[in-house]
């Protein structure tokens, strides 16, 4: 026995060699995590980029709901300034924050658009603040003559085809921002739509278009959801 254990032959010689990683395998390791890397972020960014299309949806439904709110404790008046339309239509946050229906803060209203480009990208329809009478082919006049007036929610036609509030302000790739309408075939960008029954979405402004027949504009007025003919009493989808 004392023999036996003072023989390396009996007691090391079967146990195994431990070795370290050679360069050739930490390369390959290196590599088949750069590849696995390589394959998952773009779905990470995608699923980052869908996660915030969701949350800004949701947060343009919210403000439709705070929309209806202010109009009903209002005599059923959309929120308006005196002035032109497409003044008085960006306004609406300012003037629900003061009547409480929303957060008081910019970034509270639109946390991607103070992020994108400093300021509240949501706006509304022109024809939440502006005649339908003088949305009507024919009837329209020069745009820079336009002035708000009070309108109610109650005259909307059809709730769920009628677009109340968009992201008039969109951010791009590139960091910079442009308008949602109207720009030409793949230049075009989606934004968060709501509608008068609630619903919510985000939509290219050429999915927008009654029927698909493409717009005429009049003054101004004609523009899928920015400025739908006959108002309220129009339609922006099917």
């Amino acid at each position: 026995m004392g023999r036996e254990l003072c023989n390396p032959s009996a007691t090391q010689r079967n146990q195994p060699v431990r070795s370290a990683f050679t360069i050739l395998e930490l390369a390959v390791s290196i590599g088949i995590v750069m590849i696995l890397m390589g394959l998952l972020l773009p779905s990470l960014r995608q699923a980052r980029k869908s996660a915030r299309a969701t949350l800004s949806t949701v947060t343009i439904a919210d403000h439709a709901k705070a929309l209806q709110a202010y109009a009903n404790d209002f005599r059923g008046v959309f929120p308006f300034t005196p002035g032109h339309p497409v003044t008085s239509s960006q306004a609406w946050w300012r003037i629900m924050a003061r009547s409480g229906h929303v957060t008081g803060s910019s970034a509270a209203v639109d946390p991607e658009g103070n992020r994108a480009y400093g300021n509240v990208g949501y706006a509304l329809s022109i024809a939440d603040v502006y005649s339908p009478e003088l949305m009507t082919p024919g009837k329209t006049i020069e745009y820079s003559s336009a002035k708000a007036s009070p309108q109610r929610w109650d005259s909307m036609f059809a709730p769920s085809a009628k677009a109340i509030i968009f992201r008039f302000w969109v951010a791009k790739s590139d960091g910079t921002s442009d308008f949602w309408c109207c720009a030409p075939g793949d230049n075009a960008l989606p934004g968060e739509i709501a509608f008068g029954d609630g619903s919510a979405g985000v939509y290219r402004w050429g999915e927008l278009l009654v029927n698909g027949v493409p717009t005429t504009v009049e003054n101004s007025i004609g523009y899928p959801v920015v400025s739908t003919w006959y108002g309220l009493r129009g339609r922006d989808r099917n």
